[in-house]
């Protein structure tokens, strides 16, 4: 039997609109094969070997969505917005290529780092995709936090340390009125974990408020920018859905 209600409802409907997208893509993209395998494949230009490289990209998108949500993943569903924002990164990413495209027809090599930085628009486009990137960045499903090898370094100053991301975490006062302040937040901290917090009920905060309070000192901001930076495993400046995983799980260690 299939909950009735209306989150399911709606992931069902996506996942029917994303089997038809499929079929569509899927199509497209073998026509396009067919004609790159022909005799007169050589006759194709760049613009339809680049359309059949961003079809295959899309159609993995599809799957990946699709096998998400028939599995049953215990992480969050990717909701609607996100999906969006993805999209909008490949599309900065194929207006990329094809500025690099463009570049290497008109000068016959190669376009190195100095070529894009001395072209406003190229710039503009990768400032574009930082800001993205760094401000929403989507969890990858099909990672394990078990899958992440975490140094001895980040060990128990580490826990203390994000223990301010519970603080900022909205119902963090509510669930724990007990909890005391001792632990000075840092505000940049604190927005970029929230939102998984939130999520998953304050998994980080619950073990670890106590160990921050038992400290019994204050972080500097210089201290949780370290304890972040150690957090932050791939370096983009978030704290992504793996990362929060691995983190709840070396700290339900530690409990």
């Amino acid at each position: 039997a299939r909950c009735s209600c209306v989150e399911c409802s709606l992931t069902m409907a996506d996942l029917l609109q994303k089997r038809a997208q499929r079929v569509q893509v899927a199509a497209k993209l073998g026509t396009l094969e067919k004609e790159l395998d022909g005799a007169q494949a050589h006759k194709l230009s760049r613009v339809q070997h680049s359309k059949c490289r961003e079809l295959r990209k899309l159609l993995a998108d599809i799957d990946s969505f699709i096998r998400l949500n028939e599995i049953g993943s215990s992480a969050r569903p990717v909701e609607p917005e996100m999906t969006t924002k993805r999209a909008e990164r490949g599309r900065i990413k194929a207006e990329m290529r094809r500025w690099d495209a463009a570049f290497e027809r008109a000068h016959r090599r190669k376009p190195r780092a100095v070529d894009r930085e001395a072209d406003p628009s190229f710039t503009e486009l990768s400032q574009l995709l930082r800001l993205h990137e760094a401000s929403h960045a989507l969890p990858s499903p099909r990672c394990s936090s078990d899958d992440v090898s975490v140094p001895a370094e980040r060990g128990a100053a580490g826990v203390v340390g994000l223990g301010d991301a519970g603080r900022n975490s909205p119902g963090f006062a509510h669930r724990y009125p007990g909890a005391s302040g001792t632990v000075e937040p840092w505000p940049a901290l604190g927005e970029l974990v929230a939102p998984w917090d939130s999520y998953y009920e304050l998994a980080i905060s619950q073990v670890i408020a106590a160990l921050a309070d038992r400290a019994g000192r204050s972080l500097d901001e210089q201290t949780d920018g370290r304890l972040f930076t150690l957090a932050d495993i791939d370096g983009n400046g978030v704290i992504d859905l793996n990362e929060f995983l691995l983190l709840r799980h070396k700290t339900s260690e530690r409990a």
